[in-house]
């Protein structure tokens, strides 16, 4: 009996260490999924580019690479702060609103796209 407890106590101390490796990577998977599921939220979030002006009214313009995206954030890019641009589809002929890009309805000319920086409510002084 003596010799079966001798003969388990290095198995038992082998099965303790085990124990602590096997909580670290646990850990470790764990710390690993939590970054992979805020790398997944943060892409769902990103602002999209978008590849044509059409009916858009509001963008977010990169100041440095000049692309529009959809929402407000960082650009993709180089990480620069985006910035909120108004957008206005203007008929050539008459300087009147037009529904959106491409040919305006009245005059049959290509529509001219204004954007204007939108107004920054946050820097205002009460």
């Amino acid at each position: 009996m003596k010799r079966t407890l001798v003969a388990l106590v290095p198995v038992l101390a082998l099965l303790a260490a085990g124990c602590g490796e096997v909580e670290q990577a646990s850990k470790a998977a764990s710390s690993t999924v939590a970054r992979a599921e805020k790398m997944r939220a943060d892409a769902a979030n990103a602002p999209v580019a978008i590849s044509a002006l059409t009916t858009q009214h509001k963008v977010w313009e990169c100041p440095t690479c000049q692309l529009d995206y959809d929402r407000a954030g960082k650009c993709p890019m180089d990480q620069t702060e985006l910035k909120a641009m108004n957008v206005a589809y203007i008929c050539p002929a008459d300087n009147q609103p037009a529904g959106g890009a491409g040919k305006c309805p009245r005059c049959d000319q290509e529509v001219r796209i204004e954007k204007t920086a939108a107004a920054d409510f946050t820097s205002s002084t009460h």
